[in-house]
This record gives C-alpha cells, structure tokens and sequence, in this order.
C-alpha cells in the first residue's frame, strides 16, 4: 500500500480573493482576504512555486446590465495595488494576477486549468451566496471541492502562522497513499510533524452479535479489525512509520477529524476531496465538507488519481 505516485509540492498556485468597500467607498481587498493572500505567499516560498492572485467578479446573466471596461479596471486596479503590498517580506515569488466576469465558483475552476495551476487557495466564505443559496447550492468552497479538478486548499479564519503539525485521516483506499505522500513532501521542506488518523469501522458487528458466544466473537472481530488496521499502517508509511505518530479511533470521521485537530494542535489538515455519488452529494455533501464545517484549520483537499471532474471549462 506504500505510495507508487511521489506527490510533489504545487507549482503554480492560484488564490482567490474577494473584493469590498472600503471606509471611504474605495474597493479594496478585506484584512481576512490579505492574511489568506500572506498564508499563500508562504506556501509559495516554501514549494518554490508560482502564486496568482484571482478575483472573480460576479456578474448575473439575467442583469441587463453588462460589465463595463470601467468596471474591471477598477477591480483590477484594486487587486495590483494590493499585490505591491503583499509581495513584500515573502522573498523571491513570482506573482500576478488575473480576474474574470461570471459565476465565482465556475470562473476560478476556468482559470485554474486554463493556467494550469495545481492548488487553488480559498477561504471558507469567498463569494458566499447567502442563506438560501447556501441551502440549494453551498458556497463556492463547497462547490470547488465537489467540482474541481485541482486540489482545494481551504483556509478558514485561523491563520496559522508556522506549519508545524500536519494531520492526514486515512481510510486504506489508494488515495491514502496519496494523502500520506503530500505530508512527506511538505515535511521534507519544513520538518512538520506527521500524524496519521484512522478510524476503525466495524460493520459486521450485528451478524458476530448472533453467534454461540457473542462476547468473545465481537472481542475476537475488534481485535482482528485492529490489528489489520495496523498492518495496512505500516505498509502505508513503510520506512517512515516509527516518525509519524499514528492515532486510532472508533467513531465516524467526520466527527473525529475536528476533534483531533484541537488535541493535537493541528495547523493543516490533508484529506481526500471526494464527492458522494450524484444526488446523494448535493445534499448530503461530501465528508470533507463535513469535516471542514467542523473545523477551522488550512485543509488540503485531494482528488485521487483518475478523478474525473463533472465541470467542462
């Protein structure tokens, strides 16, 4: 189960920003918005990669009301001169910045792949959608974990400053080897610790229960459950095993993550970005929208190999 595929740390890096008014009706970019931007600009230094900054400006098709050039200079205008400001301190990145006139979540997937960036960064309320449509549709987040084909890195209003602890719940499918060898890479470049999260399942627990000695049969199938669970670690971490601590729990994932993360002082969580099936997805979300409303750590979101996108661009 040890990893086939070396994942290596993005190279092209785009972050989405939301613009606003500000004290004297100018626009500019929030506080919230430039400690995302300065998070990004980090990870940027560190991987080596090229970051672009990206602001979709949103526009309603049923507006008979057109963008204008005015408009877009004004927004663009906004995020250069706010790129000067957040470019200093950070080294030697390269930066620039682009922007685009439609729906946020679907424009940010269109750039993304047109400039063939390899993380998007976005924050957990960019371009919300307000309460109803949230209920129908998510927020653009949520969108872009279900739909795009580039890893989600969502950063909530806790900015870390220092990456020191790195959290990755497995569940033994092949994209865990994946998830496990993003953490080696970021790791290697900044000595992070590692911890791995698994949680034990036990799904024939009703069938064992009508055995001849009930008690000792579901002993016996925790027991075993376990002890493969460790078998399946220690292929998965291979020669690292004894430098990553390991935590096992019995208790649905999405409920433990978040706990977790607090107790062991996590400050970026990876885990895979994976959609439930169809309707089943769109309105019971996904299991890492779940685990991200939970908790407000970085999460790097993943789509394992062989993913297919159902968004076109």
């Amino acid at each position: 189960m040890a990893s086939t595929q070396q994942r290596n740390l993005p190279r092209k890096i785009l972050v989405c920003v939301a613009l606003g008014a500000g004290a004297k009706n100018e626009t500019v970019i929030s506080e919230r918005d430039r400690s995302i931007a300065s998070y990004a600009m980090r990870l940027g230094q560190m991987a080596g990669s090229e970051v672009r900054f990206f602001h979709a400006v949103e526009w309603d098709e049923d507006n008979l009301e057109h963008p204008t050039v005015k408009k877009l200079e004004t927004e663009r205008g906004a995020v250069l001169a706010a790129l000067h400001d957040l470019q200093a301190g950070h080294g030697r990145v390269a930066v620039s910045s682009a922007l685009r006139f439609g729906r946020p979540w679907f424009t940010i997937i269109q750039e993304a792949v047109h400039w063939g960036a390899e993380l998007i960064i976005v924050g957990s309320q960019v371009h919300d959608v307000g309460l109803i449509g949230r209920m129908l549709h998510g927020t653009t987040a949520g969108r872009l974990i279900r739909k795009s084909p580039v890893p989600v890195l969502r950063v909530g209003d806790h900015v870390p400053e220092k990456l020191e602890r790195i959290l990755v719940p497995v569940d033994f499918t092949p994209v865990s080897a994946e998830l496990v060898s993003m953490a080696n890479a970021i790791h290697k470049e900044t000595g992070a610790e590692r911890v791995l999260l698994h949680c034990l399942q036990f799904p024939l627990d009703i069938a064992v229960h009508h055995e001849p000695n009930p008690d000792e049969a579901v002993r016996k199938y925790h027991a075993d459950v376990t002890e493969k669970a460790q078998v399946n670690i220690d292929k998965l971490l291979g020669a690292d095993r004894e430098k990553w601590q390991v935590i096992l729990k019995t208790d649905w994932i999405g409920r433990v993550a978040p706990e977790v993360v607090v107790s062991e002082r996590i400050d970026l969580m990876i885990i895979a970005g994976i959609s439930l099936p169809r309707v089943a997805g769109l309105l019971l979300g996904t299991t890492a929208e779940k685990i991200i409303e939970r908790t407000d750590v970085p999460t790097y979101m993943m789509k394992p190999a062989g993913w297919k996108s159902p968004v076109v661009v």
